[in-house]
Order: structure tokens, then C-alpha cells, then sequence
């Protein structure tokens, strides 16, 4: 049956019947097709829709922060090859730290990826450095570490 729709290219009038019920019932019950492509639609949707409220959640914070500097902590690298002292070849970079707000200290921690770490500094970062972050207005304990060009 499955050749018979696909690979014959010669039919007879009993054959191209036959498939026309096949298509008939294939229609009637969901099988012709149309649901890849629904099922296309919606994962695009639904990525454009998570792509959209990082967006729009990026650029609300950014909206409501204030920058301050924090001094760093501890740096953790998960990787043991290192390109010049703490900078991974691949992996990442758990940086603590911590700043102060209204009297208050707060401490976080943030993951730099290699891959974008010269988005975030452009030397290599040591224990005694400090870094600029940005944090919330109304609630200081979210933020996260400045980039360059921001």
C-alpha cells in the first residue's frame, strides 16, 4: 500500500480509486501532512514569543537599574586549560561578589562564558579587582555584571 501511493507512477483505474480513499481516509483522520506544518508554525511562535519577553525583560531591567561597583570575592573556573592566567579556553567563569546598597551588603554570584567574556572585560580579572554591575532599583539583590558597551 505504501508503494502504491508513493512509487507507482502507472495506475489503473482501480489503483488511482484506491488512493483516492486512502487520501480520503488519510484526510479524515489527521494523516495528510498538515500537521508538520502546524506544528512548524507553533514551535516558530513560541520561540518568537521567548525571544520577545527576554527582550522586553532585558530592557526592562536595564530601564530600572543603577550601576555601582562590587568588589570580587572568589572566581571559579570550570575549565584547567586557562588562556593567560584565570580566562578560559571553553567553559566559564563563576565570579562572586559583592556591593553594597543602602548600608546593606549583598552577594551574588554571575557565570561568564568564554565566548563572551570580552563582551564583559578586557583584561583578565583577579581576586583583587573590582567590577561594575548593575542592580535593580527596587530590589537591589538582582543584578548582574555591567558589560562594556553598555
Amino acid at each position: 500500500m505504501f508503494r502504491s501511493r508513493f512509487y507507482s507512477t502507472n495506475k489503473s483505474p482501480e489503483t488511482k480509486a484506491e488512493d483516492n480513499l486512502i487520501q480520503q481516509h488519510d484526510r479524515k483522520h489527521g494523516k495528510d501532512g498538515k500537521w508538520l506544518k502546524y506544528l512548524i508554525l507553533a514551535l516558530l511562535l513560541g520561540i518568537t514569543i521567548l525571544l520577545a519577553s527576554n527582550y522586553f525583560i532585558k530592557k526592562s531591567f536595564l530601564s530600572n537599574s543603577i550601576s555601582t561597583h562590587a568588589k570580587i570575592l572568589n572566581l571559579k573556573n570550570n575549565s584547567s586549560n586557562t588562556l593567560q592566567g584565570i580566562a578560559p579556553m571553553n567553559g566559564f567563569i563563576r565570579i562572586t561578589y559583592r556591593y553594597t546598597v543602602n548600608d546593606f551588603f549583598y552577594e551574588q554570584s554571575e557565570d561568564v562564558y568564554q565566548n563572551i567574556y570580552s563582551q564583559y572585560f578586557d583584561y583578565n580579572i583577579e581576586n583583587v579587582d573590582s567590577v561594575e554591575i548593575l542592580y535593580e532599583r527596587n530590589n537591589p539583590e538582582n543584578s548582574r555584571i555591567k558589560k562594556l558597551n553598555e
